[in-house]
């Protein structure tokens, strides 16, 4: 890029920020240069994402350091292998002269002796080494990879973080307007017109031609309805995958229950459960979507259930925090989902899918996984209204690296489970007579 371009994009930056009264946050450069050592900001980021973010395209601070361990590994091993050898030779010189200088032996018994073969230094670095190399991988798959997708993924969503020279220059600046009144008139009405045709003269509005025209002023949606619109989507296409075709029953049980599985990658299974429940539809759809906080009061594989924003009746953001599962083996994860109810024919349908907000960035106790689109349908049983079938569609990656052989029945295990500790819930407030 030019020096006039650069002079350019500076001259519309500046103009654009001059329009508006929107106060938009310091990068962290800017942060740097501004705010002394005693200043507080107004924000702190996460240590975790500034040590796996990369900064000018160099390396992060958590490879760097994980770069820093095998090297490390290098030149110990190396030091060992030298401290064993020169041990080695140091007792032979010591044995030798003290045998043949000092007693003045002739019998050749104890050369033989003096270089027998001792293993104690072999094993010791064969132990360290393979302590070291599981160390090592342990580190990269659960604080390297992590930390820098987490990283990737807050800066991605993030308008705090300047954009590149090709990057849009209205981008932060619209990302940081939640309602479409907060617009000014510039703004609101800002659009690129369309190229003519190369060698054309006409210059009439494109839109004209063979009655195609484009609406350059339809409004941009705010973020509310941007939620309202992604939970819509994946209400269908959850329902879709729920309906659709090719599933392998992997799963009975005697109370009726059954697991079916699909592949959706070859290393991704997606899972349905189904099961009749002696509550009408409607009451039970109640109790599991609009009472989601008292879920860990009954049911102990989830710790934690909040909801953290209300968009409308139909669709809300909620937190939860799952315990851990397959024996210890699978850790706790946390997720953040988007949820969306709605009505398909009779069946009440509660759809979800993972999302990022601001009041929940990712932290170091959990791992964050993702869900979605996943799905809670409640069915009525034809000539039974006491009764509905309940299908759960389990669309989830826990992230972090584990066995497919462990993560299988570990998900499978926590659904048969949460329908037993959901059925004595339901038990106990029949006995109260709440529901």
């Amino acid at each position: 890029m030019s020096a006039a371009d650069h002079e350019i994009r500076a001259a519309a930056e500046s103009l654009l920020n001059s329009s508006s009264s929107f106060h938009q946050r310091p990068s962290p450069t800017q942060l740097s240069h501004n705010m002394s050592i005693n200043t507080r900001p107004d924000y702190l980021l996460p240590a975790d994402l500034i040590t796996g973010s990369r900064q000018s395209g160099r390396m992060s601070v958590v490879r760097r350091f994980f770069c820093l361990l095998v090297t490390f590994d290098l030149l110990f091993t190396s030091l060992m292998w030298l401290i064993a050898l020169m041990m080695a030779a140091i007792s032979r010189f010591t044995v030798l002269l003290l045998f043949y200088g000092v007693l003045s032996i002739n019998h050749w018994c104890v050369i033989a002796w003096s270089i027998a073969s001792q293993p104690v230094f072999q094993v010791l670095l064969i132990l360290v080494s393979f302590i070291i190399s599981w160390g090592e991988a342990w580190f990269l798959d659960f604080r390297v990879l992590p930390q820098e997708q987490q990283a990737n993924d807050f800066l991605q969503a993030s308008p705090l973080y300047a954009e590149s020279e090709r990057a849009p220059l209205l981008r932060n600046y619209l990302q940081g307007l939640t309602r479409h009144e907060d617009y000014n008139e510039s703004v609101g009405n800002f659009y690129s017109p369309m190229d003519s045709p190369e060698g054309s003269e006409d210059e009439r509005d494109p839109s004209d031609h063979k009655g195609e025209g484009i609406d350059h002023n339809k409004p941009l949606l705010s973020q509310e309805d941007q939620y309202r619109q992604d939970g819509i989507e994946a209400l269908e296409v959850s329902w879709r995958m729920l309906n659709s075709a090719d599933w392998k029953l992997e799963k009975q049980t005697q109370q009726g229950d059954t697991i079916h599985s699909k592949q959706l990658t070859k290393s991704r299974k997606i899972f349905k459960l189904t099961s009749p429940i002696d509550l009408p539809p409607k009451t039970l759809f109640a109790e599991i979507y609009h009472k989601i906080e008292n879920v860990p009061s009954w049911n102990p594989t989830l710790k934690e259930s909040r909801i953290i924003q209300v968009i409308d009746g139909h669709t809300d953001i909620s937190y939860q925090v799952a315990a851990e599962g397959a024996g210890g083996i699978v850790s706790s994860r946390d997720f953040v989902n988007l949820r969306c109810w709605g009505m398909k024919g009779d069946c009440y349908v509660a759809a979800g899918v993972s999302v990022l907000h601001p009041d929940v960035p990712p932290c170091t106790n959990y791992i964050r996984g993702e869900n979605g689109p996943t799905c809670w349908v409640f069915r009525p049983v034809a000539g039974h209204s006491d009764q509905c079938i309940v299908e759960w569609l389990l669309n989830t990656n826990l992230r972090g690296w584990i066995p497919q052989y462990v993560l299988d029945p570990a998900l499978m295990a926590a659904m048969i489970n949460y329908i037993v500790y959901l059925r004595k819930y339901l038990v106990q407030l029949q006995k109260e007579g709440t529901i």
